[in-house]
């Protein structure tokens, strides 16, 4: 389906007899242009919304990693995969972890939320993300150990790092039956721990979500990755839920 609108930006036009004359109105401009932005943003999330299942395509080699659905009602505080548990999900006030925004109308989205495991580690984390385009992926996220406050581990720039070592993100777009010629749509991320695939999201089915992590790597490994992974699976669905 394709949708096409025309608009004649800052433009305004009053018969007379013989023609029409063109005025300028910039403070009009300005309210058309916001419109239209608005009208495409919305029939966006409505054909999203409308969107069949994708089903993610699992690297070579992760095929052996239990995959882990997210539980949880959607308008729920709480989440669940496999031995994580999250909750008291809620939004809080910046702390501008974004100082090297690019733009200077940089609305910042910022939430917190609790993770515990199955052998009582905990952490605190906090995050924030640029709600003004989707196709920013920027997101900035501390993780503090409740246990051991010495121990923090932060994702910036697509790099978890902490004491345990460096845990890299990167988008990925690969999912069955993608058409060689079909443009690039975010489906997941993909955490590498010194270039192997150690860690999967899939961001793509809302409130259905699902977490793949390598149950070999060193355990606080495994809870970062999963730090990180519900925090790229908040982040996406308050985007959406801001913008529906």
């Amino acid at each position: 389906m394709q949708i096409i609108l025309h608009y004649r930006g800052g433009v305004n036009y009053f018969p007379n007899s013989a023609s029409y004359k063109k005025t300028k109105n910039p403070l009009g401009d300005k309210i058309m242009n916001h419109f239209f932005t608005s009208v495409l943003l919305t029939i966006f999330v409505l054909l999203s919304s409308c969107m069949k299942p994708v089903n993610i395509t699992i690297p070579d080699g992760m095929e052996r990693f239990q995959a882990m659905p997210i539980t949880g009602a959607k308008d729920s505080w709480k989440l669940n995969f496999g031995g994580i548990h999250i909750d008291k999900i809620k939004d809080i006030d910046s702390r501008i972890l974004l100082v090297d925004s690019k733009y200077s109308l940089y609305h910042i989205k910022s939430f917190e939320f609790t993770m515990k495991t199955i052998d009582n580690t905990q952490h605190q984390c906090y995050c924030e993300f640029p709600l003004s385009l989707m196709e920013d992926k920027t997101i900035s996220c501390t993780f503090q150990d409740v246990n051991n406050q010495l121990e923090t581990g932060q994702l910036i720039n697509g790099v978890i790092s902490s004491s345990f070592g460096d845990i890299s993100v990167e988008e990925y777009f690969e999912y069955d039956d993608k058409e060689s010629d079909s443009k690039d749509v975010l489906i997941g991320y993909l955490f590498k721990d010194s270039g192997k695939n150690v860690g999967l999201v899939d961001i793509a089915n809302r409130y259905n979500e699902t977490v793949w992590i390598d149950p070999s790597i060193d355990l606080q490994k495994q809870v970062l990755i999963a730090a990180g992974a519900a925090s790229f699976i908040l982040k996406h669905r308050k985007w959406y839920e801001r913008h529906n």
